[in-house]
């Protein structure tokens, strides 16, 4: 929630408290224990889990161990307000735990518990904050304080003029670096321009270590899944790990570190002024990413030019603007006034960052260490491994659906991630693996069923393929395997349909259950499927009667619409009231046999 960060450390100082922004990286309980006033801004991730930078602070707050007595923080009153999508089934759990554990811990909330979606997350903020200050002020006067500290990820942007966290340091080395990855820093030697500094790791800003923490390997296989009938694409993309030092589990999570595509990147440095082969150094406090680097490179890898720009940024990049018309059009979409115009000028018309100064607004002059400052970082894209480990050990293999939005004829936004790893021009990508909830029961007798409608096919395909591994190579007894799987219509995007074929014919898959939706009049989804009733009463069975598990990965919505379908099938086959198969299936969830790996369409 850095783009909330700003409005504390501006606002806070105008309604006459001095305010300090705190990164929970660096959270100290001691100096929790001694504020008074405090704010609190926290994002979930995933299945309601802290973000990287929160997971000591939740740990701590979580009192696992018992060492925080019942009025620990007595001195603190705070607010909490927390970012989450009404999308996923953990809806802002990190805040509601926060603020539930903060009054367990003796402090008092001076306001109610604030919920932002990401959709509408400016609104919901000043919804929430409109009264803020004058109740904070009135707690100030009860407690006899006038300070307050805001515990929020690091903030950003200030106006023109006032001091960045950091500077600039033109070098004179044009492009001699090349590319870094990351793992080192590069820096300037006196005898020959270049040399290798390691950085150490207190030293890296918590929220992008993935840009020093990242292997480079190269594009293998990039083919499309598809049939060209089909108006979209979806690549099969294997990456070669030989040599990277890098290890997975079947199933486990790809993140891949995307690009600016050159023309973006060379428009803004047209319009800007930018030397794109000029090498600079940063000077701060904990780096942003790696440097030196040339121009160049902070615009292709580390800075997101390609999103939707917040409201916000809107009224931040007005200062900017060399003419007053310009400036006072973002100024207005910045307003409470121009939410509307906001909504359609940007987010429905689909217009980026890049296109704002460089098309709508050409008379934006950003200085570098102020793009830098503005522009939210590149973040990794997520990506389910659709390869066995077992089978491709010094592989991995991604299903990527090539994200394309066309809000109006002739206007198009491509997904920066997925259209970088499509093109046929990238070779090598920055990658790092993180572990997944998919995973085969350890016992490979126990049934599984599988539930991955168009790219949710991505898991099955790796643990399809361990269980054939488990089979032929290993000698192991594998039990059942059941897949549901859907799309529009077979003969346009059924993906992988030759080798989900292979898996039937040699016995690795049991049944395979195929719902098109568009291939009938009525639409046909997988949880349809699912409560047919010899598929419920096959299902029950292998739930009931041997401990199966369930994996199911997709869009959330469709996950939501599964869960339903899994309830009404323990509800109707099991022969339990509604209360008692929701309670089964909660049940199953808790023992990690019914696992989800869901994201918002």
């Amino acid at each position: 929630m850095t783009i909330l960060s700003p409005c504390f450390t501006c606002v806070s100082s105008s309604s006459g408290f001095e305010g300090r922004v705190v990164d929970l990286e660096t959270f100290e309980p001691e100096k929790l224990q001694a504020t008074s006033l405090a704010i609190f801004l926290l994002a979930t991730y995933g299945e309601g889990d802290p973000t990287d930078n929160a997971m000591a602070f939740s740990k701590w707050l979580r009192n696992e161990d018992d060492e925080l007595s019942e009025q620990a923080l007595g001195g603190l009153k705070y607010a909490v307000f927390g970012l989450g999508s009404t999308q996923y089934e953990h809806y802002n759990k990190m805040g509601k735990v926060a603020h539930q554990r903060l009054q367990d811990l003796g402090a008092r909330p001076v306001v109610d518990l604030g919920l932002g979606d990401e959709l509408t997350v400016e609104e919901d903020f000043e919804r929430w904050s409109e009264g803020l200050w004058s109740e904070f002020t009135q707690a100030a006067i009860e407690m006899g304080r006038s300070d307050t500290v805001a515990i929020v990820e690091p903030a950003e942007v200030p106006a023109q003029g006032e001091q960045l966290d950091f500077t600039l340091k033109l070098l004179p080395t044009k492009g001699l670096l090349g590319r870094s990855t990351g793992k080192e820093k590069v820096g300037p030697s006196a005898s020959n321009g270049a040399g290798v500094v390691k950085l150490d790791e207190s030293k890296i800003q918590a929220s992008t270590k993935f840009y020093f923490h990242n292997h480079e390997v190269a594009v293998l296989t990039n083919r499309e899944l598809r049939s060209p009938r089909d108006g979209g694409s979806t690549r099969h993309v294997e990456l070669d790990l030989a040599g990277s030092g890098l290890t997975y589990a079947t199933a486990d999570n790809l993140a891949v570190l995307p690009e600016n595509p050159a023309a973006v990147v060379e428009a803004v440095a047209g319009g800007q002024g930018y030397d794109l082969d000029a090498l600079f150094d940063m000077v701060c406090e904990k780096a942003k990413f790696p440097t030196p680097c040339t121009v160049r490179d902070a615009l292709t890898l580390y800075l997101d030019l390609c999103g939707l720009p917040r409201r916000t940024t809107l009224g931040q990049l007005a200062a900017f603007a060399l003419s007053a018309k310009e400036a006072e059009r973002m100024k207005f979409l910045a307003s409470k006034q121009g939410r509307e115009e906001y909504n359609r000028f940007v987010v429905q018309e689909g217009r980026s960052l890049a296109e704002l100064i460089t098309e709508s607004f050409p008379s934006v002059r950003l200085p570098l260490q102020h793009l830098i400052n503005l522009a939210p970082h590149l973040q990794p894209r997520y990506y389910t491994i659709s390869s066995s480990s077992s089978v491709y050990p010094s592989q991995v293999h991604a299903t990527v659906a090539v994200t394309k939005d066309e809000p109006r004829p002739g206007r198009v936004h491509w997904g920066v991630c997925s259209s970088y790893l499509a093109a046929p021009s990238t070779q090598r990508v920055r990658i790092f693996i993180r572990p997944s909830s998919f995973r085969l029961p350890v016992d490979s007798a126990t049934p599984i069923i599988l539930i991955g409608p168009g790219t949710g096919i991505a898991p099955m395909r790796a643990l399809l393929q361990e269980r054939r591994y488990q089979r032929q190579a290993a000698g192991k007894e594998v039990g059942e395997t059941l897949l549901y799987f859907g799309c529009r219509r077979r003969d346009t995007d059924f993906l992988y349909e030759e080798e989900l074929a292979s898996f039937k014919e040699d016995g690795t898959l049991t049944d395979l259950q195929l719902a098109f939706s568009r291939e009938k009049k009525e639409k046909v989804y997988v949880q349809h499927l699912l409560v047919q009733s010899a598929n419920a009463s096959k299902l029950w069975a292998l739930m009931s009667k041997k401990s199966g598990h369930i994996y199911v990965c997709g869009g959330t919505s469709m996950g939501l619409d599964v869960h339903k379908a899994i309830v009404s099938v323990v509800e109707r086959a099991g022969k339990l009231n509604e209360r008692a198969a929701t309670d089964y299936v909660k049940a199953l969830q808790a023992q990690g046999r019914y696992v989800q790996e869901l994201w918002a369409a």
